[in-house]
């Protein structure tokens, strides 16, 4: 079966459209080591070759059916019911699948990144919030005890100085005189 360029981009988008994003993402992943492999040592029959019993691939590639059509696509063939080999040496749909999938990657990886983006700035947002009413409630609790400080300074300000006593003239008890003596001319001295 052979692909054009036209149909893998319709198996991918398919692909990307009836399965969540990090399930595509970790089976493109997959799919692109595989490729790239293929890509980089064309002759290495071991990297053409894959058994459908091997767990990764079962569990991350083979699982979406879609995948099966795409290996099939752009030229990957059934030897048996256990192995799936990579047939010819058409890698025109094979560059062309590996592009797809790493854009498609790209694409996640960013739509992820936007996501953590948005909420990073949303907790920031969160946390300026309540650094705000945190401010906001110091100022207030500051600005109740400036005020009660001068209703204290005013309050002290208004009550009655103390006079300060005068000794009173006192008109009984002892009073002191002072003695003098007239001489009498004579006398003892």
């Amino acid at each position: 079966m052979k692909m054009d360029n036209d149909s893998v981009e319709n198996v991918v988008q398919k692909i990307n459209d009836a399965y969540s994003d990090n399930f595509v993402k970790e089976s493109f992943e997959l799919l692109l080591k595989l490729f790239g492999n293929i890509l980089k040592n064309p002759t290495e029959e071991k990297f053409r070759v894959f058994k459908k019993s091997n767990e990764a691939l079962k569990k991350k590639v083979l699982i979406i059916k879609e995948n099966l059509e795409l290996l099939k696509a752009i030229g990957y063939i059934d030897i048996d019911q256990e192995i799936l080999a990579f047939n010819g040496n058409n890698f025109k749909n094979l560059e062309t699948a590996k592009k797809l999938l790493e854009a498609t990657v790209d694409n996640i990886t960013n739509k992820e990144l936007a996501k953590e983006d948005l909420e990073r700035e949303q907790r920031a947002a969160e946390t300026n919030e309540i650094i705000k009413k945190s401010m906001l409630k110091e100022r207030e609790n500051q600005k109740k005890i400036q005020e009660k400080l001068e209703a204290d300074k005013l309050e002290m300000q208004q009550r009655e100085k103390p006079i300060d006593s005068v000794a009173n003239q006192l008109s009984f008890g002892m009073c002191e005189k002072k003695l003098e003596f007239k001489s009498s001319g004579g006398g003892g001295g």
